[in-house]
């Protein structure tokens, strides 16, 4: 799936989680949809990203281009960051989004 429609089915998956009576069913049922995205956040590469400023900066490639400003323009470098980028934003996006409705 495509992160926007990951994101519209998260959504989903939280109007249908209020369905569910339980409490305990429904913030297991919540914390499964969740799975991905707690995963990502808590994985070694975006711990590492966000544990300082400079990490941050060089995880976002922005570091890179202040020192080697033809890095902006390699191909594999821009896919490196972009996918790193993706990874982060797309898992705090869907925690924004499902808090958001539950």
């Amino acid at each position: 799936l495509l992160q926007t429609n990951r994101m519209h089915l998260y959504e989903f998956l939280t109007v249908v989680s209020t369905a569910v009576e339980d409490p305990i069913q429904r913030a297991n049922f919540v914390g499964s949809v969740l799975g991905d995205a707690l995963n990502t956040l808590q994985s070694a590469e975006t711990q590492e990203a966000l544990s300082s400023v400079n990490n941050f900066l060089a995880a976002l490639g922005i570091e890179q281009a202040a020192t080697y400003p033809g890095s902006i323009t390699e191909v594999g470098t821009v896919r490196t960051v972009t996918a790193r980028f993706a990874r982060i934003f797309s898992a705090f996006n869907e925690l924004l989004s499902v808090g958001r409705r539950c």
